[in-house]
């Protein structure tokens, strides 16, 4: 994934040097957010510029991360070096795009614009007809229609909660392959119905097209 940590794209041998200090420097090997992240972030950010890498809020996830998942091999990694039969096995984490779902309340003021229509033998009755409707608890004022749309104003958010995470799927990415497949299968139905000329005007584009690659 283009958006991985840069870390993420160092040499083994480096990247393991720069986990081996942290490390030493109390860096997490858990959820970096539970302790000091600013502490960490400092520190990841020291190290990077040594290595041009201008670091960010994921790398000291990265960092954590890798350190996590490759837990039970770092040991013998940092007493071994390369000749450490663990060396190939170690883990790259992938940065995932995830959904947050969140809640937020409060209050608000708002201005709505409505109308009702209200049956009365004079106009300047209607006013007085509405009101003893509500009266009679016969007609709300939401029972009306809106004439446009609401308009808010003066937002207080009282609180928030941060209810789910999902993992984020885009809709709008194409199956490379089924598209591939799709339209493979269209033009085997519309070479069925093609005549011998058209055939061969078919042929000689794709022997052209071919040629090109």
């Amino acid at each position: 994934m283009e958006n991985n940590s840069q870390f993420s794209r160092l040499p083994k041998k480096q990247l393991l040097l720069i986990v081996e200090k942290l490390l030493d420097e109390g860096f997490s090997s858990e959820n970096p957010y539970d302790g000091d992240f600013d502490k960490y972030y400092e520190r990841l950010t020291s190290i990077g510029k040594y290595f041009n890498i201008r670091a960010v809020h994921e790398d000291v996830e990265f960092i954590s991360k890798f350190i996590q998942i490759n837990d039970r091999m770092l040991p013998d990694i940092f007493e071994n070096g390369t000749t450490s039969v663990y060396y190939n096995n170690l883990v790259i984490p992938s940065l995932k795009t995830y959904e947050l779902r969140y809640s937020v309340w409060g209050s608000c003021s708002y201005d709505d614009y409505m109308s009702q229509k209200i049956d009365s033998y004079d106009i300047d009755w209607v006013m007085d007809s509405a009101h003893q409707m509500m009266n009679d608890g016969n007609w709300d004022l939401y029972d009306g229609n809106n004439l446009r749309d609401t308009e808010y104003d003066n937002y207080d958010t009282s609180e928030f909660s941060f209810d789910k995470v999902v993992l984020y799927e885009d809709k709008n990415v194409i199956d490379e392959s089924f598209s591939n497949r799709t339209l493979i299968e269209h033009t085997r139905k519309s070479i069925l119905s093609l005549d011998r000329k058209n055939l061969l005007r078919l042929k000689s584009m794709i022997n052209s097209r071919l040629k090109s690659l």
